[in-house]
């Protein structure tokens, strides 16, 4: 268990060394320091050292990710003798009612990043493992038409909890209701949805989720920094929910078509980096696991 473990560590790396690659996205609504440097390099950014996030702001999850591991190193140290998969969903259920307990005075949201985001990781992580066991022991029949309704009614419910996720009665249901869909999508392929996320180009945007969610934050940050300091141009300031962060957006009737052409090369840009860099350190920390 303990080379397992290990060599999982070592192939882990490359999210860590792909981090460090963009420590310089830089967000300039927050102000980035040495001490918040230091936080970040060592993924503590998340852990409530900082009123806020800096520098590579979307490293919050690999901060809260890479204590998530450790917690589950011990967690299955512990259990291994005795394990059930519902120790996962107790554990899950457990992390949820820590974040609800601290969330308890805000009243605007329970999606913290830099902190408590790791009761968030946890509850996430460990229900996620329940959802895999029960979907290795129960595998349906069914014909696409009933499997599409099932699915298309499931995303209804989801898109209409994010769709609400600004009140912060609504967020806690988005967890359990994304935990069946991932049920029902990994039991059985016929729906539509199945058959759509199995697309080749889905796939690939599967493929390069990691590098996209790593890279979006300094394409829009350094867009809306030209277009105010170069080009002159109008800004605002919004948030994604009351009482969140506030983040520069461009002002013009012709922002989505600019936001759809960004998000595009958000993906070009990614493509590049994950063949020229993420599949590097992964096939590298393979390797070097491999070795062991």
């Amino acid at each position: 268990m303990g080379l397992g473990f290990y060599r999982y560590g070592i192939v882990q790396n490359r999210l860590y060394a792909f981090h460090v690659l963009h420590l310089g996205e830089m967000d300039p609504w927050v102000k980035n320091s040495p001490l918040r440097f230091v936080y970040n390099i060592f993924l503590v950014n998340s852990l409530g050292f900082d009123n806020d996030l800096g520098w590579n702001a979307p490293a919050w999850s690999i901060s809260v990710e890479f204590y998530t591991y450790i917690v589950f190193f011990f967690f299955v140290l512990l259990l291994r003798p005795v394990y059930k998969p519902v120790f996962s969903l107790i554990l899950s259920v457990l992390s949820y009612a820590v974040l609800v307990y601290v969330a308890r005075d805000d009243p605007h949201t329970l999606l913290y990043t830099y902190k408590y985001g790791i009761f968030r990781c946890m509850g996430g992580f460990f229900l996620g493992m329940f959802v895999y066991h029960l979907s290795q022991r129960s595998r349906i029949q069914l014909k696409a038409f009933p499997a599409s309704l099932i699915e298309v009614a499931l995303l209804l419910i989801a898109c209409a909890l994010i769709a609400e996720s600004h009140h912060k009665a609504m967020q806690l249901p988005v967890f359990p209701v994304f935990a069946v869909i991932v049920y029902v999508l990994s039991i059985q392929d016929v729906g539509v949805v199945s058959r759509f996320l199995k697309m080749k180009w889905m796939v690939l945007l599967g493929t390069l989720s990691y590098s996209i969610y790593m890279i979006h934050m300094l394409v829009f940050v350094l867009t809306a920094n030209i277009w105010q300091y170069v080009l002159k141009l109008p800004v605002s300031s919004m948030t994604h929910r009351e009482g969140g962060s506030p983040f520069k957006v461009i002002d013009t009737p012709y922002a989505d078509l600019i936001n759809l052409g960004l998000i595009a090369l958000v993906i070009v840009i990614s493509y590049f980096v994950y063949h020229r860099f993420e599949s590097i350190f992964r096939d590298y920390f393979r390797r070097l696991a491999l070795r062991r």
